[in-house]
């Protein structure tokens, strides 16, 4: 009996029973740490991509020089503008510091993107009644007919026409202008033509530009 003890005291204690349902956790975690691993894995991909992403869109910022940085400011610019215009408290500061002339010399500018944004600023500004009568006085109407019917920007010229006929004594003002390059023939002319394009965006200003301009006597 005391040689068994001794042995039993040399002897390692042996491990504990595992009921099985530990086994089955033990498992499940060895099998859940792949996929914490496959996790991190697309996180450290995504975040190397949107590093490369970034420094691809720098590399670009940093190349544009010259003539495209300038289109760059300006197309940004007129964009800012085009939300501050919509605003009444801005009228005056606009007016004041001829916003109408520079309008007028961007949509006779040779970059379409710049003219597209630029209508739309322009429609924003047209929004305003005192705006609108001081465009018609000024010939802003003859400079924007002559344009040439552009799908690319025919959403945005659809959009000053429409601003303008909101107002009734600026469509009154209309079909009393007496210039033959911008008669009631004229406007409509080119409301038709923007029509035709297969912007639905045009098409549905054209659309509320006529019904607003046949319902006038």
């Amino acid at each position: 009996a005391e040689l068994f003890k001794e042995a039993g005291a040399d002897k390692p204690a042996s491990a504990p029973l595992s009921v099985p349902g530990e086994r089955k956790e033990k498992k499940e975690k060895k099998k859940a740490k792949p996929e914490r691993g496959a996790a991190a894995a697309e996180d450290e991909e995504d975040e190397e991509g949107s590093s490369e992403d970034d420094g691809e869109d720098e590399a670009q910022g940093a190349s544009l020089q010259g003539a495209d940085l300038l289109q760059r400011e300006v197309l940004y610019l007129v964009q800012g503008l085009c939300v501050l215009m919509s605003y009444k408290e801005c009228l005056g500061v606009a007016l004041q510091e001829g916003a109408l002339d520079i309008v007028l010399s961007l949509i006779e500018g040779k970059d379409k993107i710049v003219c597209h944004e630029t209508l739309r600023m322009l429609a924003a500004l047209l929004s305003h009644r005192k705006f609108s009568m001081v465009f018609i006085e000024a010939g802003g109407l003859q400079r924007l007919l002559p344009l040439p019917q552009m799908t690319y920007y025919a959403s945005s010229a659809a959009l000053c026409l429409m601003s303008m006929t909101h107002f009734r004594g600026v469509v009154d003002r209309l079909c009393r202008l007496s210039d033959p390059t911008c008669t009631p023939h004229a406007l409509i002319a080119f409301a038709l033509g923007l029509l035709e394009s297969a912007d639905e965006v045009a098409n549905s200003n054209v659309l509320q530009l006529l019904s607003k301009v046949l319902a006038e006597p």
